[in-house]
């Protein structure tokens, strides 16, 4: 991979900004890359703090004047503020709807960056509540690239959290602390705490994709149940017009892809009845025919009649209804067993695969696309008997 040629400070703060200075002369002394742009994630209040402080009061500067460093881009734009459940500014998260936003704002934020390979980022989470820190550092260990950064800044414990203390400066300054005592701020001692990153995208890359479509509590919920299926509760809805299921919480509705929902439907009720499951070639000995349980859930959600001896006119009526798309009745029609064959199986997984895949987490759509243990084995949805359950039409 191409190294960066740029390197983005990303910060949480809260109502003291001077960890912003304080993580640049650490990187200054420790000789790490030099921020060419400062973003800041933090609270209505944290940004007034910010603004006031390291713009307005020119902190920021007099860091770089004094030790003649560059001053990274920094400006009012740069500091980010988390919005609450409703969207608004958030003085403090402090409601589990406001925390749920402030995870999602801080993944989300650090995805986006983390897109563009031409710029390192210097994760510090030394500042800010400790639930922001939290994500952002967890944020971290999902995106993360191998040349990033995570850090926390150290400072000398008198120092520590002083208002008055932004950085050492080379010349004696001194400061007062809350015992009213007097110290020198050239003598404070500043350390950068590397923290090791390894990262989801490290390990499987396709993982991360699922950040830009669901929030973090949809993902974590995923990955929740996809370790606890006998919590897994899925129930199959048969309505002609609005055909859907319900999966933990989530409504998915099936309405102009009812071969989909037949395919679950005919797997989840094999699994229901504790049946085998169905087997990707037809024609096994013994075995259940996949083909006739699809047949059979598009007859049942189109109040059709099910009838195996006259598989023509079923195709037909399924056609004329919109139910059965033309390539798949017309294979069938013309396969002399009217059976789907070994693609034509991988096909209808791959199609519910594709539709769930733009509904749910990887680890949820794992739980409800049939998988198989070996080529030998039939294929299977991964959720108990007993948590499934299906009903008729509903008239809302």
């Amino acid at each position: 991979m191409n190294q960066p040629n740029k390197t983005l400070l990303l910060a949480v703060t809260g109502a003291t900004p001077q960890v912003i200075t304080e993580t640049l002369y650490a990187i200054h002394k420790q000789g790490l890359e030099w921020p060419d742009e400062i973003q800041i994630i933090t609270t209505s209040v944290g940004k007034e703090q910010a603004r006031l402080n390291l713009i307005t009061d020119g902190k920021l500067k007099a860091l770089c004047d004094e030790y003649q460093l560059p001053v990274p881009v920094f400006d009012e734009n740069s500091i980010k503020v988390i919005p609450d459940a409703n969207g608004r500014e958030v003085a403090d998260a402090r409601t589990l709807e406001d925390q749920e936003a402030l995870a999602d704002f801080i993944v989300k934020e650090v995805a986006e960056h983390t897109k563009n390979t031409n710029i390192r980022i210097h994760a510090s989470i030394a500042g800010g509540r400790k639930t922001m820190t939290f994500f952002l550092g967890y944020a971290m260990s999902i995106f993360g690239r191998e040349f990033d950064r995570l850090s926390h800044v150290l400072v000398s414990e008198q120092f520590e959290s002083n208002p008055q203390f932004y950085y050492p400066t080379i010349q004696p300054k001194t400061i007062t602390n809350r015992e009213n005592i007097t110290l020198d701020c050239s003598k404070a001692e500043v350390m950068l705490a590397e923290i090791p990153l390894i990262s989801q995208r490290m390990i499987d890359p396709k993982m991360v994709n699922d950040f830009d479509k669901f929030t973090y509590n949809d993902i974590v919920n995923a990955i929740q149940l996809a370790n606890r299926p006998e919590q897994v509760k899925l129930t199959i809805i048969f309505d002609r017009d609005n055909p859907r299921i319900v999966f933990g919480t989530k409504e998915i509705a099936f309405k102009n892809r009812k071969a989909d929902f037949a395919v679950l439907a005919a797997f989840a009720r094999a699994r229901q009845s504790n049946q085998p499951g169905f087997y990707r070639q037809s024609g096994r000995k013994n075995a259940p025919s996949f083909t006739l349980a699809f047949l059979r859930e598009l007859c049942l959600l189109e109040a059709e009649q099910f009838d195996h001896t006259n598989i023509q006119e079923m195709l037909d009526n399924l056609s004329f209804r919109g139910a059965l798309d033309n390539k798949t009745a017309t294979m069938l029609q013309q396969n002399h067993d009217h059976e789907f064959d070994e693609n034509n199986f991988s096909d209808k997984r791959s199609s519910l695969q594709k539709m769930l895949n733009k509904e749910l987490p990887k680890a949820a759509v794992n739980l409800l696309v049939p998988q198989t243990h070996g080529q030998n084995n039939p294929y299977q949805i991964q959720i108990p008997a007993t948590n499934i359950s299906m009903h008729g039409m509903i008239k809302e």
